[in-house]
């Protein structure tokens, strides 16, 4: 996916569940595929300001066993917002299920512009829509870049099977 056709996903996610209310109930058992698109911010807080700041854009692939209350995850394909940006590799995360909220942590490496940078943080979330039809979620972390330092972010991502 380009840069344009993740943000435009990201805009058609939020239009169909934004405002959705936590599922009410869970699927009790299965293992389910979400695919998404995420966006970080170094400025923003909340998702409207992560959105409306975001450096880089992302997609989103979680994979969420109900029986057990567990989740894996990968962030990839990163796309800066500044053209000529080069970012590359992937960030992996892993968490729980609890009722219709979920939570968890996320690290990797990657590179950026030929640096390599180190990330790790926490995400939460809530399961939307009937049948936990969708994921929401917000991230928060800090990326340390191999000899410049280190800077805090945030995310807000979506996935939907």
């Amino acid at each position: 996916m380009s840069e344009q056709q993740i943000i435009d996903t990201g805009y058609a996610l939020i239009d169909q569940f934004a405002s959705e209310a936590p599922t009410a109930t869970m699927p009790a058992s299965g293992i389910v595929t979400y695919q998404g698109v995420g966006a970080a911010s170094p400025s923003g807080s909340t998702p409207s300001e992560i959105i409306a700041t975001a450096t880089s854009v992302y997609q989103v692939t979680a994979q969420v066993d109900f029986a057990n209350s567990t989740m894996t995850g990968q962030a990839y394909n990163f796309q800066s917002t500044t053209p000529g940006y080069d970012i590359s590799g992937s960030l992996g995360a892993t968490g729980t299920v609890s009722g219709s909220s979920f939570s968890g942590t996320y690290s990797g490496s990657m590179t950026e512009q030929g640096i390599p940078v180190t990330y790790s943080g926490t995400i939460a979330g809530d399961f939307v829509g009937g049948d936990a039809a969708a994921m929401i979620g917000t991230g928060s972390g800090t990326a340390t870049a191999q000899g410049i330092g280190t800077i805090g972010f945030n995310s807000y991502w979506g996935a939907a099977r």
